[in-house]
Parts: C-alpha cells; sequence; structure tokens
C-alpha cells in the first residue's frame, strides 16, 4: 500500500507541500462534488525511511474558497501535524 501511494502523484500540492522534503510520503488525493467540491487528502508519512509510519488525513467538506486555497489549507494542516510528530520523536 505505501509502495502504491508513495507513486501517487496528485498530491504535490496538498499534505506533500506541507512536509519536509526528506520526509518519505504516499498520499491519495481526493475531490468530489460541485459547484462546491469538498477537498481532502490522506498520507502515509515516515520522518525518515527507518521510522514508524503516521498517518495524516484531512478533510475540508466544500469550503467557500477555490481550489488553490483549499490545496494551501491541507499543506498548512500537514505542516502543524509535522511539527506535533518532530515534537513526539
Amino acid at each position: 500500500l505505501e509502495t502504491w501511494l508513495r507513486a501517487s502523484e496528485t498530491g504535490g500540492a496538498r499534505i506533500r507541500a506541507g512536509l519536509p522534503a526528506r520526509w518519505v510520503v504516499g498520499d491519495k488525493t481526493g475531490t468530489c462534488g460541485f459547484p462546491n467540491p469538498a477537498y481532502n487528502d490522506v498520507a502515509v508519512v515516515r520522518p525518515s525511511p527507518r521510522t514508524d509510519p503516521y498517518v495524516i488525513a484531512v478533510y475540508l467538506d466544500r469550503p467557500a474558497t477555490d481550489g488553490a486555497a483549499a490545496d494551501a489549507a491541507i499543506a498548512k494542516v500537514a505542516a502543524l501535524a509535522a511539527s506535533a510528530i518532530a515534537a513526539d520523536r
């Protein structure tokens, strides 16, 4: 599953954008609904290849904003999660 998630290329602006570049990340994004879509991203992340994995899931239920702003919000949540994970280590 992690290998499949790492190969995904759709999440560059979401969770992956909020994490340090050196982290190992696999994610699956989703966007659904019209005209006000919901946005989500679920990722398995590892601060380094040898650490235990963490799972980050972010879901925005039909925010009153455009896709780029929703992606930025998801990235910000991921950055906050990364800070918490780093503090936990």
